[in-house]
């Protein structure tokens, strides 16, 4: 699980990485800056198309699971957190498409972009999934250790009574077959099979 995540994190940022350049250094640099918000059709900036061909694969390519996922909670009148998510990234996308769209068709209309908007939530979401699959399988591990630790079987004993720790009887049997009140063995070096309470040694 840790690795699809991964995966679609790196996939993400493939594309986030080159589209926060575009906005935020790119666009700040004069010749270049004023090159990607001359009009290519009206007021539709060029820049606008490249924001959309970066922003595109990672809304229905990178974030379809969670598209799929919303979609089928959608379906049965239910919502999860991927509803809220695909709901953000969609309107983002569908606004700003549809903002470009309208103003390559019109001198007087402003357009608006939230491209990035939408790929950098998808990019949170992945980073937060990727580090919650990652504590998983951080635990199972661990749990798995733990559980291989564990004696398969115990050596479980009759004394002559509670005062007297003379061993009578002895024997090895599963864990599965020990009791409540047994007496059990555990010599120096070996691992304690179950809880419980040291009566001797």
């Amino acid at each position: 699980e840790f690795q699809t995540y991964k995966s679609r994190l790196v996939n993400s940022l493939f594309f986030a990485v080159p589209l926060v350049l575009l906005n935020m250094i790119l666009s700040r640099i004069s010749t270049i800056g004023q090159w990607l918000d001359s009009p290519i059709s009206n007021s539709m900036p060029r820049s606008a198309i490249f924001t959309w061909l970066l922003a595109t694969p990672v809304q229905f390519w990178v974030a379809r699971p969670i598209l799929r996922s919303a979609f089928i909670a959608a379906k049965s009148l239910h919502g999860n957190m991927d509803t809220l998510i695909a709901l953000g990234t969609l309107s983002a996308y569908v606004w700003s498409f549809s903002s470009n769209i309208l103003a390559a068709f019109s001198s007087n209309f402003v357009p608006s972009d939230f491209f990035e908007t939408a790929v950098l939530l998808v990019v949170l979401v992945n980073i937060g999934k990727s580090l919650e699959a990652r504590a998983k399988g951080q635990t199972s591990s661990a749990l798995a250790s733990l559980h291989s630790m564990q004696a398969s079987d115990a050596t479980r004993v009759k004394c002559v009574d509670e005062e007297d720790c003379r061993i009578t009887h002895e024997e090895c049997v599963p864990l599965d077959l020990v009791n409540k009140n047994d007496l059990l063995l555990v010599l120096p070096g070996a691992r304690v099979p179950v809880d419980g309470i040291v009566m001797w040694g």
